[in-house]
């Protein structure tokens, strides 16, 4: 899914507003734009002589919960010059930086791949420009920072003028905040169109909640030429001109000047000699006429065109702003490092296949290498390996020849060939190691450990684990016998027993042979011991914290101290790493407290949630005593228990009709559980699996607004409806904006005061009747997408058309059941208009079911003192649904059964009604049941 950020638009897309604010919108490929919501604007204006600098901030909501590609089009006043862009990633501010367009694109690409985040800005027209940014985090805003720089019109008395967009289109929303600050340096008065304040240099705009619906339009009085110049930094400057003269003026000491008519007079920019003032390099003046430069120059001095473009830092044909947070810069400079090593690489092992001179493609691989973890002689060895691993297999092998070809491969590429060859090596050092320690393994079981040729096999086997792994193999040599006399006397050392004499002597021969201490293997299989021990003891001090009384806390720290004294010992033999902080009782204690907190803190919640809040203070001390244990507060807000109320609270909240009752009750328990504990409750959580959730919750909650603001109403609509058809077709999502208003009116309604009972019937009468053809059918046809047209004839005569769907790849249209239409079979007949223009007929048979579902109900008393209430309706029921005076519905449960639901009840209920609908939205009331 992508999105696009552009000024309001009045009819196509690319028909843009003149004078409007840039605003978010939402354009998934092929379909039509669907407007973003912007949140925020600020604009920071400097009007010096005939230059103004503007800096324009732009919030916009992303209310979708998933990632998004934003793509910001902007449309700059005629004449300005965009001369900085930047956005925010998290907190970091990411400024855009000029690149030549394909380098440009090239890292974006790049980067995106991965999921990452930058942005990517380029000129896409006159005075248009276009970013991209990926990715927009879900449910969260995208920042952005516009800076552009544009020389003021002059009109026929000389004034000049400055405008400001800020109107917004009708069906926008309002704005949380709209603030503007301008500020003149060179004129003498000031006056504006919003009765800001007049004759001043400097005026201050803001609204808040609102939207603007006029653009700010500052007038700057004088007569004359204005004229803003600044040197370069060295001997020249650079100027910027307004004239009101018949024909464009020629500045003295001034070359590559650039005139073109401008509002009622000229803007003439250029060069000038001699620079006496305090420098400016890279000021608005020079901006401008750079960019009237690049229009000069046009496409065809490409080379021309991308220095001065990357000398003044504005966007041109062939370059483009790109912004990297500074992560990922840091990441992919390190990747682009990667990469034109490797292409160093493959150049100078392409120049030594081909006998060509190398001297200057090494000192360049030997160049890209420093400062990295890598060496040319590690990149030829693996450029190479292919060519010269197979003849180091043979020079193990025995094969002279093929020796003596390596070592002069070897030394013309440049590289040491006894890596290649302890490689090769490697695998048969392997399996002679294998060997050897078999052979040991046997002189031992035998006795013969004393022997010549076993100390001549632990020689060798030294030097073939060296070959293998550069370690000592006989580390991990222990036969059977030898590891668990070693666990004998590690069991003896934990114990304090007297160590076996037999058990001692086998070890001390295995350590004579090997020339390892006897600790070498106690400790080795000490270790296994240690572990378990110590998880004995953390089981231990897990049931003490279960099971304690708050009563006894004594026992209970009698008990704890023991298993402290107990643990220490056995941490303190346990092995850790380098720079590994060793575990103490203390923190093990610790931490099955926390575990035992999590669980003894969700009882807890339950307790204050529920009917029986008196039972709290007995779990209420065990919190507390956890509490200093753990070190930690109790996690109220992690509960599940506390979490599920949280969750419920807000699916009640989000429903068009409100059940104030459940919502009553659900707050009760909340406070219930937050008043006793001083616990604040955090933001209601959202409903990820809904992508419009703020989108909808904005709308019905201007809906509940008496009087509602009929113009933020109604574009709130057009955004949820846009949204939703993109899913699920456009006759969906106008049903469902008109359920989603009605019922809510309804709701507000039914909560006045005095409501007017012939606008409630009205009401009721529409929500039944929406809720019945929320359930129409719908018709999908697998069709080609390219298909010219594809409309249904239905049972009554009427055509509709039917609407390409995106997401399931075909035709669809949900149609009504016309009320007469009579039950049984009724074909629908289908058109499809194909791309070359022949046609297709199709006929599918539709069933109408008009008659509603037969049911049963009974209630029946069960030995414990509940009530099964149990429905048995025809096979076609899909559900049912039991309703209480003053309680929440509840879903029956079916039973296995076509047609058989049931649920269990606390007690008999009165004035039961209970609704079964079929698969057809057909339903039936059943308010008698029998009593068993």
């Amino acid at each position: 899914m992508r999105w696009l950020f552009a000024p309001l638009t009045l009819a196509p897309l690319v028909a843009l507003a003149p004078a409007a604010v840039a605003q978010a919108l939402l354009k998934p490929h092929g379909e039509s734009a669907t407007p973003l919501i912007l949140k925020t604007l600020h604009a920071d204006v400097k009007i010096t002589g005939p230059v103004a600098t503007t800096t324009r901030t732009l919030c916009y909501a992303n209310p979708h919960y998933q990632r998004i590609e934003a793509d910001f089009l902007y449309q700059l006043p005629e004449g300005a010059v965009a001369t900085a862009f930047a956005y925010w990633y998290g907190d970091e501010k990411v400024p855009a930086r000029i690149a030549e367009r394909e380098r440009a694109a090239a890292i974006y690409k790049a980067i995106t791949t991965r999921q990452r985040d930058p942005a990517l800005v380029e000129l896409v027209g006159k005075n248009k420009l276009r970013a991209r940014i990926f990715p927009v985090e879900p449910n969260a805003d995208l920042r952005i920072e516009l800076v552009y720089v544009s020389a003021l019109p002059r009109d026929r008395d000389g004034s000049a003028v400055f405008t400001l967009p800020l109107a917004l289109d009708k069906e926008a929303p309002y704005l949380d905040d709209c603030t503007a600050d301008v500020s003149v340096v060179g004129w003498p008065t000031l006056q504006n169109n919003l009765g800001l304040g007049a004759g001043g240099s400097t005026l201050h705009y803001s609204v808040q909640n609102t939207r603007p619906d006029k653009n700010l339009r500052v007038r700057v009085s004088g007569s004359g030429d204005s004229l803003l110049a600044a040197p370069s930094g060295g001997r020249d400057g650079f100027f910027a001109l307004t004239s009101l003269q018949k024909d464009a003026p020629s500045p003295a000491h001034s070359y590559a000047v650039h005139r073109k008519a401008f509002g009622a007079g000229w803007l003439v920019t250029g060069r000038y000699r001699q620079a006496t003032q305090k420098p400016e390099p890279n000021g608005p003046a020079a901006k401008l006429w750079a960019a009237q430069e690049l229009t000069a120059l046009g496409k065809s001095s490409r080379q021309q065109a991308v220095a001065l473009s990357l000398r003044h830092g504005i966007v041109c044909a062939h370059t483009s702003w790109i912004a990297i947070p500074v992560a990922e810069r840091e990441r992919y400079e390190t990747e682009k490092r990667e990469a034109e090593i490797q292409v160093a690489t493959d150049a100078l092992a392409e120049a030594i296949r081909r006998h060509r001179p190398t001297a200057v493609l090494r000192a360049r691989l030997a160049s890209r290498c420093k400062g990295t973890k890598h060496t040319p002689q590690e990149l030829l060895r693996s450029a190479f390996s292919d060519d010269l691993y197979p003849l180091a297999e043979r020079v193990v092998q025995g094969d002279r020849t093929a020796r003596q070809r390596l070592f002069a491969q070897a030394e013309r590429i440049g590289i040491d060939p006894l890596p290649l060859l302890w490689e090769a090596r490697a695998p048969y050092a392997q399996q002679e190691l294998l060997g050897a320690l078999r052979k040991l393994t046997v002189l031992f079981q035998t006795n013969q450990d004393s022997s010549d040729s076993a100390r001549q096999l632990v020689s060798h086997i030294r030097k073939l684990g060296k070959e293998v792994s550069a370690q000592d193999a006989l580390q991990n040599f222990c036969p059977q016998a030898v590891a668990q006399a070693s666990q004998h006397l590690a069991h003896a050392q934990l114990d304090s027993l007297t160590p076996s004499p037999v058990d001692q002597a086998l070890v001390q021969r295995l350590a004579r042979l090997t020339g390892l201490s006897e600790e070498h293997y106690i400790e080795t299989a000490m270790q296994p011991l240690v572990f378990e021990r110590i998880r004995h003891l953390q089981e231990e001090v897990g049931h003490h914290l279960q099971s304690f009384e708050p009563d006894r806390l004594p026992d209970l720290n009698t008990k704890l101290a023991v298993a402290k004294k107990a643990l220490a010992p056995l941490l303190n033999r346990l092995r850790t790493e380098p720079g590994e902080v060793r575990t103490t009782p203390e923190k093990v204690v610790q931490e099955q407290a926390r575990y035992q907190l999590r669980e003894v803190t969700e009882a807890y919640v339950k307790e204050l949630a529920g009917n029986h809040p008196e039972n709290a203070p007995t779990v209420q001390p065990r919190v507390r005593h956890l509490v200093q244990l753990a070190e930690l507060p109790a996690p109220i807000t992690e509960t599940y228990a506390y979490q599920t109320l949280l969750r419920d609270l807000s699916f009640e909240k989000r429903r068009p009709r409100l059940d104030r009752h459940r919502i009553a009750t659900l707050e009760k328990q909340l406070r219930q559980v937050e008043e006793p504990t001083g616990t604040s409750r955090p933001p209601l959580p959202p409903f990820a699996y809904d992508n419009d959730e703020p989108l909808r919750s904005q709308l019905l909650a201007e809906r509940r607004k008496l009087p509602p603001n009929r113009e933020r109403l109604r574009a709130l609509a057009q955004q949820l409806e846009q949204l939703t058809a993109r899913e699920k077709g456009r006759d969906y999502a106008k049903l469902r904006i008109e359920l989603l208003l009605t019922d809510t009116e309804l709701d507000t309604l039914e909560n006045q005061p005095a409501p007017d009972a012939r606008a409630l019937a009205a009401l009721r009468a529409r929500s039944k009747a929406l809720h019945a053809r929320f359930g129409d059918p719908l018709l999908a046809i697998d069709a080609p997408k390219d298909a010219q047209q594809v409309v249904a004839q239905l049972a009554d005569g009427s055509v509709k058309p039917l609407a390409w769907s995106p997401e399931h790849q075909r035709w669809e249209l949900r149609f009504d059941v016309p009320p007469h239409a009579r039950p049984g079979a009724w074909d629908i007949h289908v058109t499809i208009v194909h791309a070359d223009g022949h046609r297709e007929a199709r006929v599918f048979p539709v069933t109408v079911d008009m008659d509603a579902p037969k049911a049963q109900g009974s209630l029946t008393r069960l030995p414990d003192g509940r009530v099964r209430l149990e429905v048995r309706a025809t096979a076609d029921a899909r559900r049912a649904t039991a309703f209480f005076a003053g309680a929440e519905p509840v879903a029956l449960t079916p039973t296995g059964q076509p047609g058989g639901f049931f649920t269990l009840l606390d007690a008999l209920p009165t004035n039961l009604t209970v609704v079964v609908t079929d698969r057809a939205h057909n339903r039936t009331e059943l308010t008698e049941l029998e009593t068993r």
